[in-house]
């Protein structure tokens, strides 16, 4: 794999930042860590894990957030985005059939870019013509876009619907889906699935379909998430990769670096971020 061809320098201390994690591969990871070469270390921003002395669990940051403004439409516009997969992964199909089961009129907006890496993925022809299959009363419109967004452009295209839906199947194992966290900026009301990938929100029972409508979800608004708002923050993500580095290195933050408080003020991006905190830093 790519990942074995890092190279290893003398001196320094590898980190590799883990986006698909679940807790087997954390557990392999610190029992296997001296045969992992070149990593030392591995970060992963999932929370629903249990690190150890190898495997660092730092805070998720969402996109930037817009500002919460209720919206009182009077058909409902369900929104989703992402890649969706043909038997699999993220359904498209799911959503069809609750939004036709529970509204006689409604708008379903559907943002997916064509992913060339696996064409087993959905793209809009496919999701257009399932669309038609599925959606058997006149009152529900279907819109499909496949334009690429900016973060801002796609958060604030997430803001303008009633409720964004995310139909993950149960992929057991599977590490997190990131679409959530789009949705999540927008400050709007989030409707799931029960799915490996959206365990970071299994403490939230009101917002899995499997036992509330969507029609419950959109009146609960924001309140049931609120609080990852506060929580996944790049004021969060900032300090939990400081902890990471004080604790790889045995060196005080501050004392290497000195611009934690610029951090806090310039860090606008995930990259911004790392950057700060590892860019031509060595140990």
């Amino acid at each position: 794999a790519w990942m074995n061809d890092v190279p290893k320098l003398p001196g320094t201390v590898n980190i590799r930042i883990h986006v698909d994690m679940n807790q087997n591969k954390v557990d392999r990871f610190y029992l296997n860590y001296e045969t992992n070469a070149p990593f030392d270390y591995i970060v992963t921003d999932d929370d629903t894990l249990k690190g150890n002395e190898r495997v660092f669990i730092v805070s998720r940051a969402l996109p930037r957030q817009v500002r919460h403004v209720p919206r009182h439409d009077t058909i409902p516009i369900i929104g989703t985005h992402g890649f969706f997969v043909d038997g699999g992964g993220k359904c498209i199909d799911t959503l069809f059939r609750k939004v036709n089961e529970e509204f006689d009129e409604a708008i379903i907006r559907v943002h997916v870019i064509e992913c060339y890496l696996n064409r087993a993925l959905a793209g809009k022809k496919y999701i257009e013509k399932l669309s038609g299959q599925l959606i058997t009363k006149p009152g529900i419109k279907v819109e499909i876009t496949d334009n690429f967004m900016s973060t801002d452009e796609l958060v604030e295209w997430l803001s303008q619907n009633t409720i964004n839906f995310y139909p993950y199947k149960y992929n057991d194992g599977a590490g997190l889906g990131s679409s959530v966290d789009y949705a999540l900026a927008a400050r709007r009301p989030i409707a799931l699935t029960w799915s490996h990938q959206t365990r970071n929100f299994w403490h939230i029972p009101e917002i899995f379909v499997e036992n509330n409508s969507l029609r419950s979800i959109i009146e609960r608004g924001i309140s049931p998430i609120e609080h990852l708002h506060t929580k996944y923050t790049h004021e969060n993500l900032v300090k939990s990769y400081r902890e990471v580095y004080e604790k790889v290195t045995s060196i005080k933050f501050e004392d290497r670096l000195g611009i934690y408080d610029a951090i806090n003020v310039n860090a606008e991006t995930i990259d911004d971020v790392y950057d700060f905190i590892f860019k031509d830093r060595k140990s």
